[in-house]
C-alpha cells in the first residue's frame, strides 16, 4: 500500500475524539505538533519538501500570513497545500501552547531581523518569540536577504550579527540553495587557474567584458561556480 495514503489514514485516526480520550487515558504519549509558519502564499512550493522531512516526526499545521484581499477561508486546494497539513488561523495557533517544533521554510529579512531583536509586533514574530522564550525548537531557513557584491559590509555585517543571536538564542538556521557565497572578480581575464582557486558553489561576479577562458568555463561548470555580469547601475 502507499506509504502517503498510510500515513494520512494514521494521522486522521489519531485527530479522531474517540482515539484522542482513549490516548489521554491510557496515557500513551501523542505524535508531537509542528507549526510551520509561511511567509508568502506563493512559497507553498516549499512546503512538500519540509513535510516529507518532518511530518513522520510531526503532526504538521501551517499558519499562512494574510496580506490584502487574500482570505483562509478560501478552498484549502487553492492554497496548494500537501495533504496531511492543516490550515490554520493565526489565532488558533496563537492559542495553542502544545507546539514541539516551529519550521519557517522561508524567513524573509523582516521576520529575521525583529526576531533577533525581540520584537513581536505579528503572529509570527510572536509565535518565534514564545517559542524562543519557552525553549522550543525553531528551524528556520532563509536566502541571506539577497545580498550583492555592492552591498554595504555593514549592512551585511549586521544581518549576520542577527544570525549569530538567533543561533545563540537556539534557533536552527539553515540557508537555502538559492543563496550562495558572494565573490568578486576583478580582473580582465578569468583563467582555469583563477577558477580552481574560487570556492565551489560561488556565486561570482565579474565585469562587463571579462574574458573566460574556454577550460576556465569548464572548471566553473563542473565546480558549480554560478557567472553574473555586473552592469552599470546593478545593485
Amino acid at each position: 500500500m502507499n506509504e502517503e495514503l498510510i500515513r494520512q489514514i494514521v494521522l486522521k485516526l489519531l485527530e479522531t475524539p474517540e482515539l484522542q480520550a482513549l490516548i489521554q487515558q491510557k496515557g500513551i504519549s501523542q505524535i508531537p505538533k509542528g507549526l510551520i509558519l509561511l511567509e508568502e502564499k506563493e512559497r507553498t512550493d516549499l512546503l512538500q519538501d519540509w513535510v516529507q522531512r518532518f511530518s513522520p516526526k510531526y503532526r504538521l499545521s501551517l499558519l499562512l500570513q494574510e496580506k490584502p484581499g487574500q482570505s483562509l477561508h478560501d478552498p484549502q486546494e487553492s492554497w496548494n497545500i500537501p495533504n496531511g497539513v492543516q490550515l490554520i488561523t493565526a489565532e488558533e495557533a496563537c492559542c495553542d501552547k502544545e507546539w514541539s517544533h516551529i519550521f519557517l521554510p522561508d524567513c524573509s529579512p523582516d521576520t529575521l531581523a525583529k526576531s533577533a531583536l525581540g520584537i513581536q509586533d505579528t503572529p509570527f514574530t510572536g509565535l518565534i518569540g514564545w517559542g524562543i522564550r519557552e525553549g522550543i525548537p525553531i528551524t528556520l531557513s532563509t536566502n541571506f536577504l539577497g545580498f550583492s557584491p555592492k552591498t554595504p559590509e555593514a549592512y551585511r555585517k549586521m544581518f549576520q550579527d542577527y544570525i549569530q543571536k538567533l543561533r545563540q538564542f537556539g534557533v536552527n538556521i539553515h540557508f537555502t540553495p538559492k543563496e550562495l557565497p558572494l565573490q568578486r572578480f576583478n580582473k580582465k581575464l578569468l583563467t582555469d587557474h583563477d577558477a580552481l582557486s574560487i570556492p565551489e558553489g560561488t556565486l561570482l561576479w565579474v565585469a562587463k567584458g571579462t574574458v573566460i577562458s574556454p577550460l576556465a568555463k569548464d572548471t566553473l561548470k563542473r565546480r558549480q561556480i554560478q557567472i553574473r555580469v555586473e552592469t552599470e547601475g546593478e545593485l
